[in-house]
């Protein structure tokens, strides 16, 4: 099994990678539902993330806001999820985040797209990977029916009308996976941020080997949910009940506004991320309900790496920044 391909965040590396293209093969075979179902073992690696706030049934923010309108009770079924599909998870146990200054936090945003008719639809969630690039999911960016957005507001360390920065994008980019085949394997895409962020280190992510994800013990995924109150980003934690070449799944519950999300595991100081938020369960021969992200394969590394460069590229006659 080949190792990790992980990022360096802004450390000197290589030249820039391949251009971005999309796979062409159809789906690898799946990994058996025996191997991906098993719990991970104790001495399991990937770190738990402590620094989470209020669960959704004590965060007086959340109880002020669910008294003023109809809400399901804790168990019962939960809004529709991501791409309009019913909500797969029965139990919420999403927790608020307050501390949206502080890492890993602060290296989320959330993502608003407006339209060539000027009117903002579909917002989401997205993830800092450079100075001047944050990854989301495709559907944020280029919508079948109307095409690209006309520009895409980014909001940094936002909890509620508060926020650490504001920024508005220079560039979109995408795959053709998506743009073209409409293909939910390929939803994903970046952002190139016109000014940089001033924030103080960014995500790293991994292309990680299917024996090192059937180890992990501790998945976390965090966005910027409708279903909550506006402007407040909640996240959740759980181990992956199954993957293939293309997909992560999950249990870990989520809403509309959370796509392009960060799903990543924690390494000592590092936040790692593994896949990128698109969707409620779509099939795909899972027996329980569950979530899933893009997963980050070696393609999808190297287009990161790409639009990574295209947002900063190296000084003449120097390394990569």
């Amino acid at each position: 099994m080949p190792p990790s391909r992980l990022s360096r965040g802004h450390d000197p590396g290589p030249g820039p990678p391949p251009p971005a293209r999309p796979a062409a093969d159809p789906l690898a075979a799946r990994v058996s539902n025996a191997a991906a179902r098993t719990p991970p073992p104790a001495d399991g690696w990937g770190d738990p993330e402590l620094t989470f706030g209020d669960d959704a049934f004590t965060d007086p923010v959340y109880l002020s806001w669910l008294a003023s309108r109809k809400y399901p009770a804790k168990g019962e079924a939960e809004d529709p999820g991501d791409g309009g599909d019913p909500g797969p998870v029965s139990s919420d146990f999403r927790q608020r985040v307050v501390v949206t200054d502080q890492v890993p936090w602060r290296w989320v945003c959330s993502v608003r797209p407006v339209w060539a008719d000027g009117k903002e639809r579909g917002g989401g969630t997205g993830w800092l990977i450079g100075r001047r690039t944050v990854v989301t999911a495709g559907h944020c960016l280029f919508d079948p029916s109307l095409g690209w957005a006309a520009r895409v507001e980014v909001y940094f360390g936002r909890d509620e009308g508060a926020r650490q920065s504001t920024h508005v994008s220079d560039r979109l980019h995408g795959v053709v996976g998506w743009t073209r085949d409409h293909d939910p394997r390929y939803d994903y895409g970046a952002v190139l941020l016109a000014e940089p962020v001033r924030a103080d280190g960014c995500f790293r992510y991994a292309a990680e080997p299917d024996d090192r994800l059937r180890g992990l013990r501790a998945a976390h995924h965090v966005g910027y949910p409708s279903d909550r109150p506006p402007g407040t980003l909640w996240g959740a934690s759980g181990p992956l009940i199954d993957f293939d070449r293309y997909v992560l799944r999950y249990r870990m519950p989520s809403a509309r506004g959370q796509s392009g999300g960060p799903v990543f595991y924690k390494a000592g100081d590092d936040r790692v991320v593994i896949g990128i938020h698109a969707y409620a369960d779509r099939g795909g021969g899972v027996r329980d309900p569950a979530n899933q992200a893009v997963r980050i394969t070696p393609d999808v590394y190297d287009n990161l790496r790409a639009w990574e460069e295209l947002a900063e590229p190296p000084p003449a006659g120097g390394p990569p920044r």
